[in-house]
């Protein structure tokens, strides 16, 4: 199957990479991922990356803490998304001043409350999300083909991010 892979790539230029054997059946049921050339990728300039906090969380992109339990994450998100709101510097690091919207999926809003009082948080413009009354912190399933599908925490997160959008 590979010989006529890559024999078919070398007839068409291997422009339009496929995973078929010779009957035009993919050889395991799924149609092959785009790709992209690195000489098309050389040719045009990236767009430059804006940063939340610099050259660590990009703008506009999800972001989340990986590790350990009770190794601090919590408290970091919430200390960075206060200095985000408020523009100020986190560990030293600039940042880019906006509104936050925080979904702490294992912390209820008694805890969030008691961890903004210890590092002294308050700003008007960071926004806590209250799942308490959800059943877990599944936002997105996947079907039996792998397309992802909407849990109604997720959906429900969505709504709450077009609302609070500036």
């Amino acid at each position: 199957r590979k010989a006529a892979w890559r024999k078919q790539q070398n007839n068409e230029g291997g422009n339009n990479a496929s995973a078929h054997d010779d009957k035009g059946t993919a050889w395991c049921g799924a149609e092959p991922f785009a790709v992209t050339r690195y000489s098309e990728l050389a040719a045009n300039p990236p767009t430059p990356l804006q940063w939340m906090l610099d050259r660590m969380v990009p703008a506009g992109y999800v972001t989340s803490l990986y590790g350990p339990g009770s190794i601090g994450k919590s408290m970091l998100a919430m200390q960075l998304a206060e200095c985000v709101a408020t523009g100020s510097p986190f560990m030293g690091l600039n940042v880019s001043r906006g509104v936050v919207l925080t979904m702490m999926s294992e912390d209820d809003m008694d805890e969030q409350g008691r961890r903004v009082h210890r590092f002294g948080g308050g700003s008007e413009n960071v926004f806590a999300v209250n799942a308490d009354d959800d059943t877990g912190p599944c936002l997105i399933r996947f079907d039996a083909r792998g397309a992802p599908i909407w849990t109604a925490v997720g959906e429900r997160l969505e709504a709450t991010v077009a609302a609070y959008r500036p």
